[in-house]
């Protein structure tokens, strides 16, 4: 099962990899080109997306530039909670992470234990682990596709679903 997800995983070499945002905390990164949600005419989305429920960490080298703790750490306490749009050290540092041109994916792996791995030429790494004893870590799936895609839930494990 691993082999044919790492082959799945091989579609997103090649293509742009930009932050979508996040809802609550559950962060949402896309790849490929940005086009209009098929759902959602007034949002964007890309040929792929991946939303991570789990840890983790963009980083360079070894030095983190952000990772989903960020997201609570509140800026403005004034201006509310973490919770609120580009008010927290996560919403922040990623849209600095993302300002210049995309990265190209150059390389796509996931662990037998669910840890997704996605290198990038300009040195960018994101990284996901599991952080909890149960629920879904991660979804990779293409917009407007419905039941095509890969998760990693800790209870089933890695898995596929639909055609390619």
């Amino acid at each position: 099962m691993k082999d044919s997800i790492d082959i799945a995983l091989q579609h997103l070499v090649g293509l742009t990899f930009w932050d979508l945002g996040r809802a609550a905390e559950m962060r949402k990164f896309a790849f490929g080109a940005e086009r209009q949600n098929p759902r959602r005419p007034t949002s964007r989305v890309g040929e792929w997306e991946l939303h991570v429920q789990g840890a983790w960490r963009l980083r360079r080298g070894g030095v983190v530039a952000v990772g989903s703790r960020d997201v609570f750490d509140v800026v403005d306490a004034a201006r509310g909670r973490w919770d609120e749009p580009m008010n927290n050290v996560c919403d922040i540092r990623c849209r600095e992470v993302f300002s210049g041109a995309s990265p190209l994916v150059t390389r796509a792996s996931v662990a037998a234990n669910g840890a997704l791995s996605i290198r990038c030429a300009d040195g960018l790494v994101l990284e996901t682990w599991t952080d909890s004893w149960a629920g879904e870590q991660w979804y990779l799936f293409r917009p407007g596709e419905s039941g095509v895609g890969l998760y990693f839930e800790v209870v089933r494990g890695i898995g596929r679903f639909g055609e390619e």
